[in-house]
């Protein structure tokens, strides 16, 4: 009797279909390698599979054929893709590299060129993989990052469940996991002392419940801070004491704003490095992509890769139905091997469902642009000079905010947030009797200052967006306007009681 994922609830006669046959070879597979993997899949996600039947396996089947009319594009006479010339004027690319579809996985030499960089800039998970201790999944491509967040969330969290976020967080994760998915946010204090609060952290991985759902932002937004050495050291320890107190641990790494750290002793090695092959019990997701990280924000490229602790061998399946058709190069993996596969695997082709059951696959020019830049030797070095103009935005904010005068100043109205990284800052307002936003909406109409407000209390500055010569006049600014602000509520009130 095949499995059923879903279950009835409020809708009368609702009849569920069970589980496809293709998901029940990919979750027994599943089972045999990661059983604690596939303990932490939604009900969405024990779901997902990758068809290798009906219309794809039939297009491939056809791909070759002199006559294909399996796929759904328009070709001329020479069989190449029409399109308009407006299109190709723009493009200094053949454009038969850009109009046609790319796979739901994305393009092959791109997934393997990110792979290969993640190993470049993390040096510790380069050396997990040559002493063969984890699994990696081959980067699936996706629509953005919040796509790839979406798809993590879809995969992992089902209705009800708890995803553990610090109290500080980017709005956009509740939007995706609780108004999408069904799911609830569960928070803990973000600091402790200036540094990040990881006793509140082991408290929510050792409170009752077997399934803990972690999400990680570093370097963080709202505040633009990345953990200590000694603190990564210390959430590998808390993490691997849930895992062997029986917890089973997805930790999902929004690496967003990678690789700009401004600061000696901050850890510069992505978190998922660190938290991947720690237990058979932790699941590592890292969602990243050329968004922030290499300043092509409207490109729309992500990637999610899956690791976790190498398997041993996997236990032999029986042959599933279709298995003697061979998986196209451009389409991922086919279910035909999944008998000599790792969970890894499984998970990928979980992904490329989610991306074929929500965008189809993403922007094949997107990623065209993005594999002719990583492969350019000038590329390093531009990224380099575009990271230093912000670590120069970075030192303009901290010298002024360190001088001896703003920080007697500040602190009665104004207490920056730990910060070391990424895009932005945050300011914790110290006197209360209006919010956040009531002063952002003042200080934009009277000195054009845009700032975000955040629960009331915050204001998030993204320095990046601000040139370091007019730093101080924007931070003077904003010190002087919160003062005035200030002191005129009290002034009303005075009055008015």
């Amino acid at each position: 009797m095949p499995e059923r994922y879903f279950t009835e609830d409020s809708v009368p006669g609702l009849q569920l279909p069970a589980a496809d046959s293709q998901a029940e070879a990919l979750n027994r597979q599943l089972c045999n390698t990661a059983p604690a993997v596939y303990n932490m899949l939604s009900p969405c996600g024990k779901s997902l599979y990758y068809p290798r039947q009906g219309l794809l396996l039939q297009a491939e089947e056809a791909a070759e054929s002199r006559y294909n009319g399996t796929v759904g594009v328009a070709l001329d006479d020479e069989g190449k893709h029409m399109h308009y010339n407006g299109i190709s004027s723009m493009l200094n690319i053949d454009v038969h590299r850009c109009i046609p579809y790319a796979s739901s996985y994305g393009l092959p030499p791109l997934r393997q060129l990110w792979l290969e960089q993640l190993q470049e800039k993390n040096p510790i998970l380069r050396q997990k993989l040559e002493q063969n201790e984890i699994s990696l999944s081959l980067p699936v491509v996706t629509g953005g990052i919040t796509h790839g967040l979406w798809m993590a969330f879809q995969m992992l969290l089902g209705r009800g469940e708890e995803l553990l976020l610090p109290d500080l967080f980017w709005p956009n994760y509740r939007l995706i996991a609780q108004s999408n998915c069904g799911a609830c946010l569960k928070t803990y204090n973000t600091f402790s002392k200036g540094r990040l609060d990881l006793e509140a952290i082991r408290n929510e991985l050792l409170a009752p419940g077997n399934k803990k759902v972690l999400l990680f932002n570093f370097p963080h937004n709202p505040t633009g801070y990345s953990p200590q050495k000694e603190e990564v050291g210390y959430l590998q320890e808390i993490l691997s004491e849930a895992a062997q107190a029986g917890k089973h641990i997805a930790v999902i790494c929004d690496d967003a704003y990678w690789g700009l750290c401004y600061e000696e002793g901050t850890e510069r090695q992505s978190l998922f490095s660190f938290v991947v092959g720690l237990h058979p019990n932790i699941l590592a997701v890292k969602l990243d992509g050329a968004t922030k990280e290499d300043f092509a924000w409207g490109l729309r490229i992500g990637f999610i890769t899956f690791g976790l602790l190498k398997t041993q061998s996997p236990t032999d399946l029986p042959p599933q139905q279709g298995s003697e058709n061979k998986g196209s190069e451009n389409e991922g993996p086919g279910n035909e091997g999944l008998a000599n596969e790792g969970p890894e695997k499984v998970l990928e082709q979980k992904a490329g469902a989610m991306v074929r059951l929500s965008t189809s696959n993403s922007s094949r020019l997107s990623q065209e642009i993005l594999l002719n830049t990583y492969n350019a030797p000038e590329t390093k070095a531009e990224r380099k000079k575009l990271q230093d103009v912000l670590a120069t935005r970075y030192r303009t904010v901290r010298q002024y905010l360190d001088s001896a005068e703003a920080r007697q100043e500040w602190s009665r109205y104004l207490k920056p947030l730990p910060f070391n990284s990424g895009y932005f800052m945050t300011f914790e307002m110290q006197q209360h009797g209006f919010s956040a936003d009531v002063f952002r909406k003042h200080l934009l109409a009277k000195h054009d200052i845009g700032l975000i407000a955040l629960q009331d209390k915050y204001l998030r500055f993204a320095f990046s967006a601000v040139a370091a010569k007019d730093i101080p006049h924007v931070l003077g600014t904003l010190h002087q306007t919160y003062v005035d602000f200030h002191n005129s509520q009290q002034q009303a009130e005075t009055k008015s009681s």
